[in-house]
């Protein structure tokens, strides 16, 4: 191969750039193609997670809000560029990715900064390739660091070796600019930091050890990767017990030794590999020695103050920020390193081999094959030189290119290892091990394809082969897919027609291509077959970039994407919009969201001045509004503010892609492709983007709700069609007897397992002589307290029945069994006129009976799942006792009220599911009043069910409250001398009191911690003065209030 002597397009004079010619023509072409790709539709997607902080962030900076450097988003050059972006063009979906695309198409136009040593043909290679590379194109698009650091990886790559070229010390502040500006963006800059300095050092130590030396070289490089493998090997070891910030320290420091010598052990043999490409110099100093000593002190205090300026200008914020001179570089490099730990995504090593041959398999391909042909053939080329001077100037070109494909082939190693090795792996990462890999294959494309004479080669019927090879290969795939002979049923037959037909027409094109092959010659048909692979590979490439960027593009079926859009956001927006613009105009429409769905609709929120953020609290006061959203995570705790007043509508927020490959492995691989079904749904996957499961019932979805208030649903109606009759809600029928009751008394208050503690109360019980025992769920056990609220006792622990986890032999070889008076989260709790304790003992299953001390009495029941033996509860919940000394349980799960005499004997069962009178649907608290009749909290029929001492029914009441059907939203309910029913309504966050007859007497109670409010009130009791006992679970306390009417 020759060495081009011609100048670079920098070195050249305007008016010679600027005369038009083929090459230009070209790239003339491409950068249409790259601006119409990178901004075409660019604001159709969804904002992802990721997206929707960089832009809010970015537009808080714009709107005057300041901007704080925080490591957890990166550095600070992207929020500065949208700012500006924002200040030019507004703040939109589309604005917010404009420099992303800006940065995209530079990227496509930057190989003509390395034309000088990828020649006329790998540049235009390398250009074409990052045009129509789906994840340069995908992230073009994407508002994400990572592409604005491939823009810097390039700038760098140039500014070095035209440095080194040249000695212009230019290109030396450039490379001080940028790499600010690199540390400036993301973290992961270091990584190509690390990556330059080992290839800077390779060549000081290889061009200036002498050839008999080199030898010794690899030899010591290779027992030193081996070394530092084996050390950190022993730094990964269980750390040494220690204690204190001190001990995080040090721990600190050793990840990030560790973290240092497993990557310069590993990228050691990548050295070794690309020395062979490098030529000693000896005695002559190394080009990076030369080059450094052509810069005087002056130029170093040019490129310090350059860098300096640029990052105290970024990281304070134009100086409105001096704490950011603090949290820049130091603070950046700790966050990264701690991600790597925590291993976001928690992807398998093997992740960028999965995604590179999905998407980047051109670039994947041909440097790996641009890699062995250079450290076979070298990368010198071939040197004609008619005079001293020109042999030295061809050996100075020769030698300016082996250190290139030397730097192309280590970068691309080293790349490729350190991501992998790396903890957070992640799909916009791709770009960066994809540059190197698409540097490298031009550069072999170009320096193999680029001197071939192909008028030649067309007129020995090179065109001719070129369209038979494809065609070729794919009736060779056709032979491997199609399975003949399998039967003889009509469709059987039918497959074995087809291949006997492929067969046959296969056999055809091979002979047709042999023959071709022939008249073309040896060489030629090498050179052909690489030109038309390069070529046909590429047009599969266009495919998946478009599909990608274009078609899937609010889809998680792309392996591309990550915590993505979904396809509900932006028409889930577009109606809250339409429905704002036709009630109250424009967007100032109330609407009240969650934690859950912050991100990414925080970003779309800021559009509405009217919105209400609840956080994972939803009040009355925020639920008030015509749109609420709520996500996953909090939409049991709004359904019941709902009620029946709002529609209801499921959307998709966030998906992810599949991610059935962690758990990959030889066996599986083996599987899968040697069973025809599965190679069936590979196929699909790989060529398709299709998976067993549609997007609507996909694998991994985060969603939320969209609430809409109905009288504003029936003010909105399609265009054409009747608009639909005024709908009037229904008043909250419990607004107008709401009371302000203060808590008079208040046990716990923090969650804890000292005495008088509690984690998560539940049932409440007021025993004969006043005294209070509170069953303590989460820690197990039941705590008494005597009526001036001192502790008397406590008894309980946990004992996990079905596993016998924690169970222990209250009393050795006595009568007493394993597990007696212990508990697995009991619920609820009742005490008998004569001081006898029953405790439900919930997740166990049974009943447990204790004296008023704690002493273990009795027990009965077993977990089972039926309708009619009373020896097995499901999830019993409450139990009362009559004055007949009746024990009353509530077996919850089986849907039923099951009844005992004292000692646990059946008496009675009534119940099955359904909303019919006498039928339950999650029955939970019960009671019983001074006449024998029993009340029944039927939670998921939202009512009250009222039965007489014979168990016959006797009435029942609508409850307005219990929506949710969340594992916490269980309301218990208690009866007073008045025969009033106090209920808890859990995630409605109040009491409600009834009448004998359920007309509504008071309620009281908001959401909060103080002494008027409750986070999930659960169990109650009253006493006989008429105080009302409330145990307030999240709150981890007891409440006791004054009698209604009394406050």
């Amino acid at each position: 191969m020759e060495i081009e002597h011609e100048k670079a397009w920098f070195d050249r004079p305007l008016a010679e750039i600027l005369r038009p010619n083929r090459e230009k023509a070209i790239y003339v072409l491409i950068f249409v193609l790259a601006v119409v790709s990178r901004f075409w539709d660019l604001g159709a997607r969804a904002m992802s997670h990721d997206e929707s902080l960089h832009a809010l962030y970015s537009y808080y900076l714009y709107s005057g809000s300041g901007y704080i450097h925080n490591p957890m988003m990166h550095g600070p050059f992207l929020f500065h560029a949208n700012a500006l972006i924002y200040f030019l063009f507004g703040d939109n979906d589309y604005t917010a990715r404009i420099v992303p695309a800006l940065f995209g198409i530079f990227m496509v136009m930057s190989p003509l900064l390395l034309r000088r040593w990828l020649g006329r043909g790998g540049a235009i290679v390398a250009s074409i390739m990052l045009l129509i590379s789906p994840s340069f194109l995908y992230y073009s698009r994407y508002i994400r660091n990572d592409i604005y650091i491939t823009v810097w990886t390039m700038l760098l790559i140039a500014a070095l070796f035209h440095f080194i070229r040249s000695r212009d010390p230019r290109w030396f502040y450039l490379g001080a600019a940028v790499l600010m500006l690199s540390l400036a963006t993301k973290e992961n800059a270091y990584i190509f930091g690390f990556i330059g300095l080992i290839f800077i050092l390779e060549l000081l130590v290889w061009e200036r050890a002498r050839p008999a030396m080199q030898l010794w070289l690899y030899v010591g490089v290779a027992v030193a990767s081996i070394a530092l493998l084996a050390i950190a090997s022993l730094l990964g070891g269980p750390p040494a017990a220690a204690a204190g910030e001190e001990a995080a320290g040090v721990t600190g420091v050793a990840k990030l030794v560790q973290a240092l010598v497993i990557v310069l052990g590993g990228t050691l043999p990548a050295a070794l590999v690309s020395a062979s490409l490098l030529r000693s110099r000896h005695p002559e100093p190394s080009s990076i020695t030369e080059a450094a000593r052509s810069l005087s002190w002056q130029n170093w205090l040019m490129a310090i103050i350059v860098m300096f300026l640029i990052y105290a200008l970024l990281f304070t914020t134009f100086f409105t920020n001096p704490l950011g001179l603090g949290t820049g570089v130091a603070g950046s490099i700790g966050y990264w390193l701690a991600q790597q730990e925590v291993e976001r995504g928690g992807q398998p090593w093997f992740y960028y081999l999965l995604v590179l041959p999905m998407y980047e398999f051109v670039p994947l391909l041909f440097s790996f094959v641009a890699t062995i042909y250079y450290l076979i053939r070298g990368a010198g080329g071939r040197r004609i030189a008619a005079s001293p001077e020109a042999e030295a100037e061809d050996r100075a070109a020769a030698d300016s290119n082996s250190r290139f494909v030397a730097f192309l082939i280590f970068w691309n190693v080293t790349t490729l290892f350190t991501y992998s090795w790396a903890g957070e792996k992640m799909p916009w990462l791709v770009v960066h091990p994809a540059l190197p890999m698409i540097i490298l294959s031009a550069k072999f494309l170009g320096d193999i394809l680029g001197p071939v004479n192909w008028r030649e080669i067309w007129d020995r019927g090179g065109a001719i082969l070129a369209l038979l090879l494809p065609v070729t290969a794919f009736g060779l795939f056709m032979l491997l897919r199609l399975q003949p002979f399998q039967g003889l049923s009509l469709s059987n037959l039918q497959e074995t027609g087809n291949w006997i037909t492929a067969l046959l027409v296969t056999l055809l094109l091979v002979l047709l291509t042999l023959a071709a092959m022939r008249r073309l010659g040896g060489r030629r048909v090498l050179l052909v077959a690489l030109a038309t692979t390069a070529v046909f590979l590429s047009f599969f490439t266009v495919r998946f970039a478009w599909m990608a960027a274009f078609i899937n593009y609010d889809y998680a079926t792309e392996l591309l994407v990550y915590a993505h859009g979904g396809a509900d956001v932006k028409p889930t927006l577009a109606e809250i919009a339409e429905i704002s613009r036709r009630t109250v105009g424009d967007k100032m429409i109330e609407v009240a969201y969650d934690s859950d769905v912050s991100w990414p609709l925080e970003w779309y929120m800021r559009e509405y001045p009217n919105r209400k953020f609840y956080g994972e609290t939803p009040t009355r006061e925020a639920m008030d509004v015509p749109i609420v959203l709520a996500g996953d995570k909090n939409d049991g705790k709004v359904q019941p503010f709902m009620g029946d007043r709002y529609h209801r509508f499921k959307r998709r927020l966030v998906w992810w892609p599949n991610q059935q490959y962690m758990d990959l492995t030889l066996d599986r691989i083996r599987e899968i492709l040697t069973t025809p079904e599965q190679r069936e749904i590979l196929w699909d996957i790989l060529y398709y983007r299709k998976y067993p499961r549609t997007p609507d019932d996909w694998y991994h979805v985060h969603n939320f709700y969209l609430y809409i208030r109905k009288d504003v649903a029936a003010q909105i109606w399609d265009y054409g069609a009747r608009p639909a009759e005024a709908v009037e809600l229904p008043p909250d029928p419990y607004l107008d007897r709401h009371v302000d009751l203060e808590a008079a008394q208040i046990w716990g208050g923090q969650v804890g397992t000292e005495p008088g503690q509690f984690n998560h109360p539940r049932g409440v019980a007021v025993g004969p002589q006043g005294n209070l025992y509170v069953v303590d769920s989460d820690n197990h056990r039941v705590q008494a307290f005597d009526p001036s609220g001192n502790l008397l006792g406590q008894w309980g622990s946990n004992c996990n029945l079905d596993t016998q986890l924690g169970c222990e032999d209250p009393d050795g070889s006595g009568p007493l069994a394993l597990g007696d008076g212990q508990f697995q989260e009991p619920w609820g709790i009742a005490v008998s006129a004569e001081g006898r304790v029953y405790v439900a003992d919930t997740w166990n299953h049974r009943v447990q009976v204790f004296d008023a001390g704690g002493t273990f009495l009795t027990k009965w029941g077993f977990y089972g799942q039926t309708a009619t033996d009373a020896r097995y509860f499901y999830g019993p919940r409450d139990i009362a006792v009559d004055a007949q000394g009746r024990v009353f349980v509530t077996d919850t799960g089986n849907k039923r009220v099951v009844v005992f005499d004292a000692d646990g004997n059946l008496l009675d069962q009534w119940g099955e599911e359904g909303p019919l009178p006498g039928a339950f649907a999650e029955p939970v608290g019960l009671d019983v009043d001074d006449e024998g009749n029993i009340y029944v909290a039927d939670t998921w029929n939202q009512r009250v069910q009222v039965f007489d001492a014979n168990l016959d029914f006797l009435r029942e009441w609508p409850v307005d409250a219990w929506y949710g059907q969340s594992v916490v939203n269980k309301p218990f309910l208690a009866v007073d001398g008045q025969r009033r029913v106090y209920i808890t309504d859990p995630e409605g966050y109040r009491v409600a009191v009834f009448g004998p007859e359920g007309e509504v007497v008071a309620t009281f109670g908001l959401y909060g911690f103080d002494n008027l409010s409750f986070s999930l009130p659960s169990g109650i009791d009253v006493d006989d003065e008429g105080n009302i006992y409330v145990a307030d679970t999240d709150g981890h306390r007891v409440m006791r209030f004054p009698p209604i009417g009394e406050q």
